[in-house]
Formats: C-alpha cells, sequence, structure tokens
C-alpha cells in the first residue's frame, strides 16, 4: 500500500482531527489540519497535501461547496478527496460523491475504514489521472 505522505483534514471538532492523527500518523502519513472550508481553501493555495478530508458540516464554507470548487481548481481538482460525515441527512453520500468526493466516511468511524477509504481514495484518484493523461 501506498500511503499519501501529506493529508488536510478540513474539521472543526478538535477531537475528530486528534483521532484522525492518531490514526494515519501510525502509518507515517503527515496530517495538517484547519478549521473551516474557507481557510482550507488558502493552505491548500499554499502547500497543497495528496489528500483531503473534509467533514460536510463546516463554518463558513460548507464541506460540499469546498470539494466543488477542488474539482473546479485546475491545480488542485486531481487531490483525492474523502467527505466526512455524522449527519442522518438523506442522501448525503450520494451528494458529496456527485459534488466530487472519492470516497465518503460516515462518523463515528473505525479505525480499518478510515485508512480503507484513504487507501481508496488514492488509489481511484490516480487511475483516473492515468487514463486522462494522452500518450
Amino acid at each position: 500500500m501506498s500511503w499519501p505522505q501529506r493529508v488536510l483534514y478540513v474539521e472543526d471538532d478538535p477531537t475528530h482531527v486528534l483521532l484522525a492523527r492518531r490514526i494515519l500518523e501510525r502509518q507515517g502519513i503527515e496530517v495538517d489540519s484547519v478549521a473551516d472550508g474557507v481557510e482550507a481553501l488558502t493552505r491548500l493555495g499554499e502547500r497543497p497535501p495528496e489528500l483531503v478530508l473534509v467533514d460536510l458540516e463546516l463554518p463558513n464554507l460548507g464541506g460540499l461547496a469546498l470539494i466543488r470548487a477542488l474539482r473546479k481548481d485546475r491545480a488542485l481538482r486531481d487531490l483525492p478527496v474523502v467527505a466526512v460525515s455524522a449527519s442522518t441527512v438523506r442522501g448525503e453520500r450520494r451528494q458529496a460523491l456527485t459534488a466530487g468526493a472519492d470516497a465518503f466516511l460516515e462518523k463515528p468511524y473505525a479505525l480499518s475504514e478510515l485508512l480503507q477509504s484513504v487507501a481508496d481514495a488514492c488509489r481511484d484518484r490516480r487511475a483516473k489521472a492515468k487514463r486522462s493523461k494522452p500518450g
């Protein structure tokens, strides 16, 4: 398994950030975090990670809007994105995937679910990038 070296977790709940950090750092993944979508866009412009975890319920700029913005940005559109949510809103998974998320993770999640979502999103995004390259 080829893990990303660095992940940005866009999450306003420090407990969830701490949990994800503990899980991912065991795999040698550096975890950076920001608390809202606007701050995420700034951070992504400064130092793009290899994967973004996005909580869908964020202040200032919601997770779905952030995912859509990433997919429209030429420099960031190929970043793997895992949408994360504790919401019970019907159809939220479909909305996140339609917006451009590569995977959806429901809170609370198990260690293995987080790792599998990260692995799947990276693998799927790499496969899409290979298919889209001329050659």
